[in-house]
C-alpha cells in the first residue's frame, strides 16, 4: 500500500512539473516582446495602408534599436481609433518569429491618444512618435506644409463656385481617396480637420459615399507640388446630369504659414 502511495506521489508531483513547464512554455509564447527580442530583430518593415506599393525596411541595427526603443516604451490606453491605421509595421525577430503594429501618424500633433495598435486588438499610446523615421524614409517631407490649410482652402473656394439649389442646401460629396498622388502622404488623423475646415456659405459638404446621393460629387488630383507650392486640379460632377466642371488653382504659401491662391481658373 506504500509503494502505491509512493509511486502515486511521483507521478503527482511529475504531471505538475510537466504542467508547470507548459504554462511556462506557453507564457513564454504569448508574452508581449521585451525591448531586448526587438532590438534583435534583423529587420523592420513599414508599409502604407493607403498604398501598398509605397513601403521602407530598416535593416541598421543601430536603427531597429532606436525603433524597439520606441515600440517598448508604450502605455496601454483602452481607446478605439476608429479609422484606418497609416502604417502596418512587421518586425521579423531575430528567433524567426514575427510581431505585426498598426501605426498612426500625427497623433502629437492632433492631439489623439492612441497611435500604436499591437497584436490582441490593444492599443497604445508611445511617447516618442515614428513619424520622423516614416518622414525621412518615404520623402513624405516633400508634401506641401500646413497640409489640411491648403485643401481646405483650395476645395472651399471651387465649391463656392459652383450653382446653387434654389432652395435648401447645395450638397457635395467630397472624395478625399481620389487624390491618388497625395493620398499616400496623408494622415488618418488630418482627414477629420480637412473636412472640419471645408467652408462655403449654402452648401452642405460631406464625405463622399458611394450609397449616397449628392447633388456634386467632388474629386481632385495635386498635379505639381513642393513644401511652399501647389497646382491642384478640381472636378466637380453636377448630378444627376453629368455635367462636369474643372477647376484649376495654383498656391503658394506666404512666410511660411498661410496659403495664398494666385490663380483659380475653369477649364471647362
Amino acid at each position: 500500500m506504500r509503494k502505491i502511495f509512493i509511486l502515486s506521489l511521483i507521478a503527482l508531483t511529475a504531471f505538475l512539473l510537466c504542467s508547470c513547464r507548459v504554462e511556462q512554455w506557453k507564457s513564454a509564447i504569448f508574452k508581449k516582446p521585451t525591448e531586448s527580442e526587438l532590438i534583435s530583430a534583423s529587420r523592420i518593415v513599414f508599409t502604407n495602408n493607403k498604398e501598398k506599393a509605397l513601403k521602407f525596411t530598416v535593416a541598421d541595427p543601430k536603427v531597429i534599436s532606436q525603433i524597439a526603443s520606441i515600440l517598448s516604451n508604450r502605455k496601454e490606453v483602452n481607446l478605439y481609433p476608429g479609422i484606418e491605421a497609416d502604417y502596418t509595421i512587421n518586425v521579423y525577430l531575430a528567433n524567426g518569429g514575427e510581431r505585426i503594429y498598426e501605426y498612426w501618424m500625427g497623433a502629437l500633433e492632433y492631439k489623439k491618444e492612441v497611435n500604436l495598435k499591437g497584436e490582441g486588438d490593444v492599443y497604445y499610446n508611445i511617447p516618442e512618435s515614428l513619424d520622423l523615421y516614416i518622414l525621412n524614409s518615404t520623402k513624405m517631407y516633400l508634401r506641401p506644409n500646413n497640409f489640411v490649410s491648403l485643401y481646405t482652402q483650395v476645395i472651399s473656394q471651387c465649391i463656392s463656385m459652383l450653382d446653387k439649389n434654389s432652395v435648401g442646401d447645395t450638397t457635395v460629396g467630397v472624395d478625399i481617396k481620389s487624390d491618388r498622388r497625395m493620398r499616400r502622404f496623408t494622415m488618418s488623423y488630418e482627414e477629420e480637420p480637412l473636412f472640419a475646415g471645408i467652408e462655403a456659405a449654402g452648401y452642405k459638404i460631406e464625405a463622399f459615399k458611394e450609397e449616397s446621393e449628392y447633388d456634386y460629387t467632388l474629386s481632385f488630383v495635386t498635379n505639381t507640388y513642393n513644401p511652399k507650392k501647389a497646382s491642384i486640379t478640381v472636378e466637380a460632377i453636377k448630378n444627376p446630369d453629368q455635367i462636369n466642371r474643372t477647376f484649376i488653382a495654383e498656391a503658394i504659401l506666404e512666410n511660411n504659414s498661410t496659403w495664398t491662391i494666385q490663380k483659380l481658373e475653369e477649364t471647362n
